[in-house]
């Protein structure tokens, strides 16, 4: 029998303590998928919204036909589900796997393994710019820094100012592998909070950012057609769009549309930022420009430096070039 445990079984919650409880509209047929999160386990059942009865049929090993939609759509759900509460345990300690959270929640980006597989050393690298803004390592820490055990730790780029400064607090010390003048190290053993790593890793980030390269005002953000009619939303007199944190009136959003079309599909324009829907906010928004299906696809996106768009970002001026030809 199908087991959400168990789908989920490699995975971590962001958020322990996280409780949820959350009711999606299915595609397929008409039921409603209940979903609970509690204590770091999730359960779900789907209920025939015709009969107000549970549907139960999708639970069979080998399921075919109408049941059949009826649980890839399911497992798909499940699929946004692990992206948005949920991320693969990649380090060997609890703020080092946080921390990694935290940075695909701001910025998107994933860890790179430049030297091995999961657990090993591996760095944050901004797509835009392909530099190193955040390093994490696995080492013996006696002969570095005379702490007589193994860490996780990261190294972090700062200006030189505050390098000096911060060597004078708890919880950082002269950077492991990386130049000493730019970089500063940060154990991960929970010295620090997870906040305050943040706002150095923010500063890192900023450090990494081609100043010629990046557009302020251009983004791209992702929509998933199993989940909701885009073209209901977009395709009316007034559309509107979910609000994306620091968006301004002006800027620009390429939509792109996740499988089964994996393509960029609209550019909007904002016009403006205090609108809601069932009382979430959102931004109104004009259809500057709808794209046939597959015009500007993953791979064409992938090869101009979006590795990933699990969530909205900023892009550079060149692709947003390529993207209005």
């Amino acid at each position: 029998m199908f087991s959400e445990k168990e789908y989920l079984a490699k995975y971590q919650l962001i958020d322990p303590n996280t409780t949820l409880h959350l009711e999606i509209k299915m595609e397929v047929g008409n039921f409603l998928t209940l979903i609970d999160i509690k204590d770091g386990d999730i359960t779900g059942k789907i209920m025939d919204m015709d009969y107000n009865d549970e549907y139960i049929n999708y639970r069979i090993d080998y399921v075919e036909g109408f049941p059949s939609l009826v649980k890839n759509e399911y497992l798909e759900i499940l699929d946004d589900i692990k992206d948005k509460y949920y991320k693969p345990m990649i380090y060997r300690y609890p703020q080092s796997n946080r921390i990694a959270r935290r940075i695909y929640d701001k910025y998107h980006d994933e860890p790179i393994f430049k030297w091995g597989d999961k657990f090993e050393d591996s760095v944050f690298e901004n797509p835009l710019s392909h530099k190193w803004y955040v390093l994490v390592a696995y080492i013996n820490a006696y002969k570095p820094y005379g702490i007589d055990n193994n860490v996780e730790l990261i190294d972090i780029k700062l200006e030189k100012d505050e390098i000096i400064k911060l060597l004078d607090k708890k919880g950082f010390y002269p950077a492991y592998h990386m130049n000493k003048k730019s970089w500063i190290t940060i154990i991960l053993d929970d010295t620090l909070s997870d906040d305050i790593i943040m706002e150095y890793i923010d500063k890192s980030y900023q450090l990494s950012i081609d100043k010629n390269k990046l557009s302020n005002n251009i983004w791209i953000a992702p929509a998933n057609p199993n989940m909701y009619d885009v073209s209901k939303v977009l395709d009316t007199p007034h559309p509107i769009w979910k609000k994306i944190a620091s968006i301004k009136i002006g800027d620009i959003i390429y939509i792109y549309i996740t499988k089964p079309i994996g393509a960029v599909k609209y550019k909007l324009e904002v016009v403006s930022l205090n609108e809601t829907f069932y009382d979430m906010p959102c931004i109104g928004v004009k259809v500057i420009r709808k794209y046939n299906d597959n015009h500007y696809d993953y791979d064409f996106l992938k090869s101009h430096g979006l590795s990933s768009i699990r969530g909205a970002r900023r892009i550079n001026k060149e692709l947003d070039e390529l993207l209005s030809n």
